[in-house]
């Protein structure tokens, strides 16, 4: 289908089945579960640009769920949390050309497809490797895809109780954020990046550039599993776990740059003569701190206290009172009273005093975040943690 022809059919489809799905869901002839998915579908449908849209605003699910109740269910965001894997269906290639080497990937294995990219498990070179390969006329795509969200963006603004949320990512930043992670020049230069910082660490694996061009990238292949799986089977390596995942984000911010989508997807583990490993995945996004703002997070890994993270918002030009206490926002500080105390959540506490941040820095913090919630998920004695978790640092030579 050519671009034309492709903008006249979302032309057509947005104009029609929306509504349609609407109008069978509000007639009963749709269950909500098919409304839901017919939902899904249209994100799907509608390109990349929705796509990624949608998994920034499921990073803020606890928000949704608290204070979108009659937009939000755990049920559509349930839903809608498939769009993280196997978005698109890989199309039938048998060879793809690199730098003017033909390579063969007829019959290779189809590991994922994302927003952006096709990953292939393909053989080159004697061995094993990954192959990131980018949707067809995709930097096209993004750019027609972000003038019709910006049209969906301007009629969801006149529901209030979607304006924040709304607000809170900003449209150039979206775009040049996908932009980067089509351009396989500026991932692999990243990945090469990372793969010598963390080359004198045995217990951390960074996949190893083998080759790439503007729209492909090959790398080794790394082994693991994700986190709560591995959990699962070794449930006494959590210790260890969160141990190796404090160590690796203490040493980017230490080397002034921090991944840019370190959620679960990205990081794998696996377990070898009793040691936990950590490989690390995807490198289309990353930010350089300044030496300034890896101070302040240094000093917020090895204290929690709520003042350096309030410190590291002001550095992007936002005006946050230090004294604001994030797990315990009090009632009349609050701008949203229906928050009241339950805005421990970092991601809420941005929300509700509108920070602007990039969104490499914004999914940082939430990674951030995350950790803190994983200790007290899986139960640690925060005393032994503190005690043991300097020692392995200085083990394992992280500091």
């Amino acid at each position: 289908m050519c671009m034309l022809s492709e903008l006249i059919f979302l032309f057509l489809f947005n104009l029609t089945y929306p509504f349609f799905n609407w109008l069978m869901y509000k007639l009963s002839i749709f269950s909500k579960n098919k409304y839901y998915h017919n939902i899904k579908y249209i994100i799907t449908k509608n390109g990349p640009v929705f796509i990624k849209y949608t998994q920034l605003l499921l990073i803020r699910k606890k928000h949704l769920l608290t204070h979108n109740k009659k937009i939000f269910d755990m049920e559509l965001i349930n839903i809608l949390s498939k769009l993280e894997n196997d978005i698109y269906i890989p199309k039938n290639k048998d060879y793809i050309t690199i730098n003017n080497k033909k390579i063969k990937i007829k019959d290779s294995y189809s590991i994922s497809s994302g927003s952006v990219a096709y990953i292939y498990e393909i053989y080159y070179n004697d061995q094993i490797c990954i192959l990131k390969a980018t949707h067809e006329n995709i930097r096209t795509k993004i750019k027609n895809n972000i003038k019709l969200l910006k049209c969906y963006l301007f009629i969801f603004s006149c529901i209030n109780k979607l304006k924040v949320i709304i607000k809170s990512i900003k449209l150039d930043q979206f775009e040049n954020l996908l932009l980067k992670q089509t351009d396989m020049k500026y991932e692999s230069d990243n990945l090469q990046l990372f793969y010598n910082i963390f080359l004198p660490y045995e217990m951390v694996h960074i996949p190893k550039y083998i080759d790439h061009d503007q729209n492909n990238l090959i790398m080794t292949k790394e082994k693991g599993i994700k986190l709560y799986p591995f959990l699962d089977l070794n449930p006494n390596l959590n210790y260890e776990v969160v141990y190796l995942l404090y160590s690796s984000i203490h040493k980017m911010v230490s080397e002034g740059i921090i991944h840019g989508d370190f959620h679960q997807g990205n990081f794998l583990f696996y377990e070898s003569d009793n040691k936990v490993h950590l490989t690390i995945l995807d490198f289309g996004l990353i930010f350089k701190l300044t030496p300034e703002q890896s101070d302040i997070i240094l000093n917020y890994l090895e204290s929690y206290q709520n003042k350096y993270l309030v410190q590291l918002i002001n550095t992007y030009g936002n005006h946050i009172d230090e004294k604001i206490d994030i797990k315990n926002i009090p009632k009349n500080d609050c701008k949203n009273p229906s928050l009241e105390k339950k805005t421990g959540n970092i991601n809420r506490f941005i929300i509700n005093y509108n920070v602007e941040l990039p969104m490499e820095i914004y999914n940082f913090i939430s990674t951030i975040d995350f950790l803190k919630n994983l200790c007290n998920n899986i139960e640690l004695n925060r005393k032994k943690f503190s005690e043991q978790l300097s020692d392995y640092m200085i083990d394992n030579k992280f500091i």
